[in-house]
């Protein structure tokens, strides 16, 4: 018995020690979490600057685009009535043209720059989506383990005694069966009757002797 009390402590204590680092465990997965959701916060915020930078950049490239436009309709216009205005227009045309060019290539490249973002920030999600799920099932593997060590934790008895406590509690269980479900009352009941029927029995039979001869003949009247 002893034996197996400091085999059983001695499992708990491992027991003990295991599920503490699974406690510990978890609590750096639960940090790493927050930091990845912080990350994708960020990221997003982030996400959203660029994008509406990409929106201002855009509308820039589109009003150097139709103010180049402009100024060549112009300079066609005027180019009858003064060649020199057409030429300014057309120098300003050419200008704004430059600008646009270079608009679009920045354009060009927010645009890369952007979708990258977007990629980065969409496998930021999908990765912490991947560690939540873990640990949630991590959670339902820790809480059938904690069930299990709590269940085991509370068992102080050995095989043998537990073979005790079910013969003692089928011992009762038959008791009560061979009872047939009557109540005390009920059987003190016709046990009065039992007694009654016993004592008529043994006075007939004391009768019957008192009228018997010596000799065993039973007594009868002389002639």
């Amino acid at each position: 018995m002893r034996a197996f009390k400091s085999w059983f402590v001695a499992l708990g204590s491992r027991v003990d020690g295991v599920m503490t680092q699974i406690e510990n465990q978890e609590g750096m997965v639960n940090a790493a979490i927050r930091k990845t959701r912080d990350s994708v916060a960020k990221a997003q915020i982030q996400l959203n600057r660029v994008h509406q930078d990409g929106v201002r950049l855009q509308e820039k490239w589109e009003t150097a685009r139709d103010s180049a436009v402009s100024w060549r309709q112009r300079a066609r216009d005027c180019m009858d009535q003064d060649e020199q205005k057409a030429i300014e227009c057309m120098r300003r045309s050419k200008g704004v043209q430059r600008d646009a060019a270079e608009l679009e290539k920045r354009l060009s490249a927010h645009r890369s720059a952007e979708g990258k973002l977007r990629e980065d920030v969409t496998t930021i999600k999908k990765r912490l989506e991947e560690l939540v799920e873990k640990r949630n099932l991590m959670r339902t593997r820790q809480t059938r383990a904690e069930a299990q060590r709590v269940a085991q934790h509370h068992v102080e008895v050995s095989v043998g005694e537990i073979e005790e406590i079910f013969d003692r509690w089928e011992e009762k269980v038959t008791v009560a069966e061979s009872l047939g479900g009557f109540s005390v009352e009920q059987d003190s009941f016709e046990q009065e009757f039992l007694d009654e029927e016993e004592q008529a029995t043994l006075r007939e039979e004391l009768a019957a002797l008192k009228r018997s001869s010596p000799d065993g003949e039973e007594k009868g009247e002389r002639p």
